[in-house]
């Protein structure tokens, strides 16, 4: 983790922070006092005191000593000013009858930047400190100019059904509180071991007992009742209000997300308990939203305790590397094939035979890039680019994109590795090829996945020849429109992604949209600053004619698929483009009665629900992964077709 942290501090400090090089020990360190609107803020000024220092907040109920053990470890040309938040350590406290908003200290940081007259700030953050760090970079972008975030909690205030009660429990204790501080009474006191052991368990064991002090000298006092013995300093009113945090909802946060346009680097600790530090699912979301639009960004989950950066300063290579976004173990690989070359992302082992992953119509190998880092990681996967998407071959000029083709292109593939069996899955039409493969070939496949496949049939019969007569002439036109070598009409990437959401039916969220987008635009030569879909256009034509089989066709060959078969259908797949929800209700029924290894399901959610809502059908594609899958070697390695 550390590795990360300098890296990224390092490279964007250097590039905006003039600095001298002076090297400084752990006694290089200045206790601070802060002037600030609302009182005093303690603070530790480690380094350089010419240098602008990386302002670092810790997190509830710790205290600046949270960074003792992990700002040794980083670069010693850097400053960092590590402090004491309100009602913490050595600070003041709010006054009496207030509670501690996260908002307050937001506006904290910004006191804080204009008594130093900065014009931007360096932050680091961990668990609410991180929060708060999220929030001022969210609310002034242009005021930070790096943010390293250290497990945040999740930065909402939790389940709707629950904020009236639980408010109703905590400001009556709040006011107690309140009142007790008033007193001027000693609170309860403990030997110094009681009080390690008390942080310790507190904390879910998250503050190791060898690191407790780093904590506990600027938290506690000696009692003057019971010698000997000690009591915690720190506001006892922090206790209450607090999990309410911002009060703003998970998409409010999500949005206020988009605006980290600065080097932003955050880890999120997989062994952070779920009763207090939940928030895995909203941060893997956070993560693809905040790289998709940050070149600088950095996600990564990583195994640890919630007090990581305290208890395991050192660590660095244990990073859970299937979460991570765009992760090293992603290869780009290309393959020969008789239509050309292949384009695909090898996830995964090399040594291990992958899952071909066939996206939809018009997709990529990207719609399956917020599914698989779901998966279990101990499998591999192919993800392909098919002929004309991507960034694959197209076919030549004068030749229509059939499903059949595409099956035979599957063939081809496995021909290549030498692969005796395939395991596949496939989203929208990549299910349907894959299901024409799989009722071809049932020998030569072991699992099939299907992610709402399309009605895989020609439609209306008396349609038929209007249709083709309507296509032809459309396909001819983009046929020689690709021939001429003209750009394509651009626009802006903001355009693009609406027209991917609003062309889908809005099925490809927002979001998700630049996974799709990364494989299948090209900057304009023409008007810099857009850009233009790079697929073919001559996909748009005859697609829809699809497979030219009969229902009464498919519903036979559905018979032959005697192999592990999952499949989804997605119940808000619009009728006009997804259809198919009756013949599938026959489909599942028919699989079913023939193949004991069968799973159906109807579910609620988008046509590209493994791509805009991937945490509603990864649990179920692991299970039967883990039920169904066999590790099998590659014939290939990938680095032989790369």
């Amino acid at each position: 983790m550390m590795l990360r942290v300098i890296s990224v501090l390092r490279k964007s400090i250097n590039s905006v922070t003039p600095f001298q090089q002076r090297s400084f020990s752990i006694q290089n360190v200045e206790e601070v006092r802060i002037p600030v609107p609302c009182g005093t803020i303690a603070a530790k000024w480690w380094g350089p005191k010419d240098v602008r220092p990386i302002v670092s907040v810790h997190g509830w109920q710790d205290n600046s000593g949270s960074f003792d053990r992990l700002i040794p470890l980083l670069p010693d040309h850097m400053s960092f000013l590590a402090i004491d938040l309100p009602g913490h350590g050595l600070s003041s406290r709010y006054p009496a009858g207030t509670a501690y908003h996260t908002l307050d200290y937001v506006t904290l940081l910004e006191s804080i930047r204009q008594r130093f007259n900065w014009d931007q700030m360096s932050l680091l953050g961990h668990s609410r400190g991180a929060v708060i760090n999220f929030a001022y970079s969210a609310i002034f972008p242009n005021k930070v100019n790096l943010n390293v975030a250290l497990d945040p909690i999740k930065p909402h205030i939790a389940y709707p059904t629950k904020v009236a009660l639980t408010l109703a429990r905590r400001i009556p204790k709040l006011l107690e509180a309140d009142a007790y501080n008033t007193q001027g009474t000693e609170p309860p006191s403990y030997t110094y071991g009681e009080l390690i052991e008390h942080l310790y368990i507190g904390s879910g064991k998250s503050v190791s007992k060898e690191a407790a002090s780093c904590l506990l000298k600027r938290n506690i006092t000696e009692s003057k009742l019971h010698p000997g013995k000690f009591y915690f300093t720190r506001d006892n009113r922090l206790k209450y209000l607090f999990q309410a945090g911002l009060g703003w909802s998970p998409e409010v946060c999500l949005e206020l997300a988009k605006r980290l346009t600065m080097p932003h680097l955050c880890f999120k600790i997989n062994r952070s308990d779920d009763w207090l530090y939940h928030g895995e699912p909203f941060y893997r979301t956070y993560f693809e939203l905040v790289a998709g639009g940050n070149p600088n960004f950095e996600g990564h989950f990583l195994d640890g305790t919630h007090h990581v950066h305290l208890c395991e300063p050192e660590k660095h290579r244990s990073f859970s590397v299937q979460n991570m976004i765009a992760p090293p173990k992603v290869e780009e690989v290309r393959i020969p094939v008789p239509c050309g070359t292949i384009a695909a992302k090898w996830w995964g082992p090399k040594d291990v035979r992958p899952i071909v992953s066939v996206h939809g119509w018009q997709d990529n190998s990207g719609t399956f890039d917020r599914l698989i880092p779901l998966l279990p990681d101990h499998m591999s996967f192919l993800a392909i680019d098919l002929p004309g998407h991507g960034l694959s071959s197209r076919y030549p000029t004068g030749m229509a994109y059939h499903t059949v083709d595409i099956v035979t292109l599957l063939e081809s593939i496995r021909k290549w590795y030498n692969w005796d069996q395939m395991s596949l899955m496939g989203h929208s039409r990549g299910a349907v090829i894959n299901f024409a493969y799989s009722a071809i070939f049932p020998e030569k496949v072991n699992l099939n996945v299907a992610i709402d496949p399309i009605k895989p049939f020609i439609g209306n019969p008396a349609e038929v020849a209007t249709r083709i007569a309507t296509m032809i002439p459309k396909f001819l036109q983009a046929d020689a429109y690709s021939t001429q070598g003209t750009e394509p009409p651009s626009n802006t990437y903001e355009e693009l992604i609406d027209r991917l959401h609003i062309g889908t039916d809005k099925s490809v969220s927002r979001e998700a949209a630049p996974y799709l987008l990364k494989r299948n635009m090209a900057e304009s030569k023409l008007h810099p600053g857009k850009y233009y879909f790079t697929r073919d256009n001559r996909l748009k034509h005859l697609f829809q004619v699809g497979l030219g089989w009969s229902p009464e066709v498919c519903l036979e060959l559905a018979k032959r698929l005697t192999m592990p078969h999952l499949c989804f259908k997605m119940n808000r797949s619009d009728d006009w483009i997804y259809y198919g929800g009756d013949f599938y209700q026959e489909y599942f029924e028919l699989v079913g009665s023939g193949n004991p290894n069968f799973e159906g399901h109807f579910l609620d959610g988008p046509h590209h629900v493994h791509l805009s809502e991937p945490e509603k059908v990864a649990p179920m594609i692991g299970r039967f992964l883990d039920k169904h899958w066999k590790k099998l070697p590659t014939s290939v390695l990938v680095g032989e077709v790369s």
